[in-house]
């Protein structure tokens, strides 16, 4: 928005802003421009009609959420700190770029000459809206590039094309995005793993504006170690994972997903070939428990699941009887009595 400062009625400029911020609610920036600094560093800066022009107009641009100011007049270069109700809010999160965070008012910036043709006395006291002030007698241009999310300003000399100021922002309201993998594929919401299985999980997280400060999983409540495996074998039933990362800006990610683990005569006979194989179930048990697995795959194989229910049924009396407890851990023996009966109940229709 351009405003023609030559007229000093401040009401007019209000009411223009106003009506051109509602004809475009939606605009991603806002920035004006005037001529007359109405906070600079030189000797208009002071001057009753500066001063008068500043009351009039920085209520709205704090009203209107103007992100930036650019003025001209004094024939000075100043950049304000962050200004909210004619105060500096020098509290802004800066972060590793250099860049303010979600500024919490409006900047605003007075250039110095461009042509060279004159350059006006810094005052004697610094401003203590003035962040940067400067009067090098050299002639200075400023670049503004533009981004959705970014602001940036260089100021340079002419004679070597130094940067002799650089000032940007960016605005965050976005919470970081992530890709989760589960055994290097992609994860989907309520995946079916067997028992036998172990799965890991895999979390990348971005930030399109700022950066990832934080990132944490938990499983079941528990925290979780990115890229760690878990054996799924005594984790029968709906299980829920939650991401949870921050960015710089303080937005928060934070997503809670299922995936469920079920069991299958294939898979209970992987569990039961895997604890033979490390000595946690040995002896005659091993011959009995493989026997009665086989028996109900078998009648399963011939679509009779009540008589491969009786086999497990077997199955789950040879595993408890207590003259073989010697032949097999407790902790074995609780997970395959987990599976088996729930095999027990899908094959009896319970």
């Amino acid at each position: 928005m351009v405003l023609n400062t030559n007229n000093r009625d401040g009401a007019s400029h209000v009411q223009f802003m106003k009506e051109t911020v509602a004809a475009v609610p939606n605009t991603k920036w806002k920035f004006v421009t005037f001529h007359h600094d109405i906070y600079g560093a030189g000797p208009h800066s002071t001057e009753a009609a500066i001063t008068g022009l500043r009351a009039a107009l920085f209520p709205t641009f704090d009203e209107l959420d103007v992100d930036m100011i650019f003025m001209g007049h004094d024939h000075s270069y100043v950049r304000t700190y962050v200004m909210k109700g004619d105060i500096p809010q020098k509290n802004q999160l800066i972060d590793s770029q250099g860049q303010v965070v979600n500024p919490t008012g409006a900047t605003y910036l007075t250039a110095n000459s461009a042509s060279g043709s004159k350059y006006y006395e810094l005052m004697t006291t610094p401003e203590v809206y003035s962040e940067v002030r400067s009067q090098l007698k050299v002639p200075t241009f400023s670049t503004i590039n533009v981004t959705p999310s970014s602001i940036k300003i260089n100021t340079y000399r002419t004679d070597t094309m130094a940067v002799v100021d650089t000032y940007s922002m960016v605005k965050d309201h976005i919470a970081p995005t992530y890709t989760l993998t589960a055994n290097g594929a992609p994860f989907v919401e309520g995946t079916g793993y067997q028992a036998n299985q172990s799965v890991s999980f895999q979390l990348t997280t971005q930030d399109q504006q700022t950066s990832v400060v934080s990132e944490s999983m938990t499983l079941d409540g528990n925290p979780y170690t990115n890229g760690s495996p878990v054996d799924l074998a005594d984790k029968l039933g709906v299980h829920t994972l939650t991401i949870v990362a921050i960015d710089y800006a303080g937005n928060k990610l934070d997503m809670s997903m299922n995936f469920k683990v079920e069991t299958s005569l294939p898979s209970l006979k992987s569990l039961l070939d895997r604890y033979i194989a490390k000595g946690d179930l040995n002896g005659p048990l091993v011959n009995q428990l493989t026997n009665d697995l086989s028996q109900a795959d078998h009648h399963l194989s011939k679509g009779s699941k009540d008589q491969a229910a009786k086999f497990m049924q077997d199955f789950l009396k040879h595993l408890n009887n207590a003259p073989m407890a010697s032949k097999v851990t407790t902790e074995v023996k609780d997970i395959l009595t987990v599976d088996a009966q729930a095999l027990i109940i899908a094959w009896s229709g319970q």
